[in-house]
């Protein structure tokens, strides 16, 4: 019987490869850009809250892409000759570890974002950030330990009546349980109630970001339309050089537009308007870049938000029609069964795509990542750069500062 299990599992692993080296892809993938994530944010980046939850984020992607994808691609090389149940429960426990500290940082991020943008009077300690990544951490595991009760091995049938195999799943102890079923639908809802909650919240801090913007438009208008008419004031006044003092207080008197300090323009006066001039373009400069950090920040994060609620549906699909076809293992083709091991594997995207997230939208982080690489290497730019290398590592502990 071993030997004919054996040879049904050997030709079963042949028509999983494809998912097989597309998890291992993700896996690659995910390490290095992960890595790079916690190098640079670690050392690199200044600590502020949106960096605290990329940098825990990465965390619970390196466990996955450490522990659960390996552990993936050998439960796909051995679909009937998994034994390990020990083995079984801590890689889905750790799977498991990784989505749900996700998902937590996900709200967390969120309501981070919320706060910055909607409530900017609201100051968030960055002690509170570091509890916050802390809780997330304590409830992933709290979600992930039933895992480690649920999973281990379970008999399935083979394509050879009589032989049944071994392979990594709920556990034939609790399955079509009340345990099991309150289990996932917990988990359901609490993937819904998420969705929900990010929804609203990025639509809230989409309008309040538009509105912003309006009043950014609307105020650079009138601020133009205040300069123009200053100017034809100061126009108006140095072609009225003959009028007397007398006949600029009647004027005055009766309401006219031209003004006596119009024509006294010293020096000291010129220099002081000029100065209050510059303070207020820079003043004007520093919101405007701020405004402009927390909105770059916040379109990453929710670039980070979408991608990973885009690469759950293929799974959550699949997890369905599994629930509601009746017997949709036992009829499935050699092809289907193939797409929908490779479709429940997209699950697996979310802990690899987002250090290319930050790759494209944030030049920053691009920039120190090629650093460590070049440095990994030992690719020495100092001959060929020496004055830009000198500013740069002056400058390095400055770069990427987010609110």
């Amino acid at each position: 019987v071993l030997s004919i299990l054996d040879h049904l599992n050997d030709q079963r692993a042949i028509y999983f490869l494809p998912a097989v080296i597309w998890v291992i892809l993700l896996m690659v993938v995910g390490i290095i850009g992960n890595s790079l994530v916690i190098y640079v944010y670690r050392r690199r980046f200044k600590r502020t809250s949106s960096n605290y939850f990329i940098l825990t984020m990465a965390i619970f992607d390196l466990v996955a892409c450490l522990i659960g994808m390996p552990t993936e691609v050998y439960d796909l090389l051995k679909p009937f000759t998994f034994y390990s149940e020990f083995g079984c429960k801590v890689f889905r426990s750790a799977e498991n570890f990784s989505i749900y500290g996700s998902v937590v940082v996900l709200v967390e991020i969120a309501f981070d974002r919320y706060f910055k943008i909607c409530r900017p009077l609201m100051v968030i300690r960055l002690f509170t950030i570091k509890v916050l990544c802390v809780v997330a951490v304590f409830l992933a595991v709290l979600f992930a330990t039933p895992s480690f009760v649920l999973y281990g091995i379970r008999r399935t049938d083979t394509p050879v009546p009589g032989v049944r195999g071994y392979d990594c799943s709920i556990s034939d102890e609790y399955r079509q349980t009340t345990f099991e079923k309150t289990y996932f639908i917990v988990l359901a809802v609490v993937f819904v109630v998420t969705l929900i909650i990010l929804t609203v919240l990025y639509v809230r801090i989409w309008y309040e970001l538009r509105q912003r913007r309006r009043l950014v438009i609307g105020d650079q208008l009138t601020k133009s339309r205040e300069e123009v008419s200053e100017a034809k004031k100061f126009r108006v006044s140095r072609c009225v050089p003959s009028m007397s003092e007398d006949e600029l207080a009647g004027a005055s008197r009766s309401n006219s537009a031209i003004n006596l300090d119009n024509l006294v323009t010293s020096p000291n006066a010129t220099s002081s308007t000029s100065t209050t001039s510059k303070r207020s373009r820079f003043s004007s400069i520093a919101q405007y870049a701020t405004r402009f950090s927390v909105s770059r920040t916040t379109v990453v994060l929710f670039a980070v938000t979408v991608a990973f609620v885009l690469s759950f549906f293929p799974a959550l699909a699949v997890m369905v029609v599994r629930k509601v076809v009746k017997d949709f293992e036992k009829n499935q083709t050699i092809g289907s069964l193939v797409a929908t091991k490779i479709f429940s594997k997209f699950s697996f995207i979310n802990n690899a795509i987002n250090p290319i997230i930050y790759s494209f939208l944030n030049i920053n982080f691009r920039r120190q990542a090629r650093k460590a690489v070049q440095k990994l290497f030992c690719y020495d730019k100092r001959h060929t750069h020496m004055p830009q290398k000198a500013d740069s590592d002056r400058s390095t502990k400055k770069e990427f500062i987010h609110v």
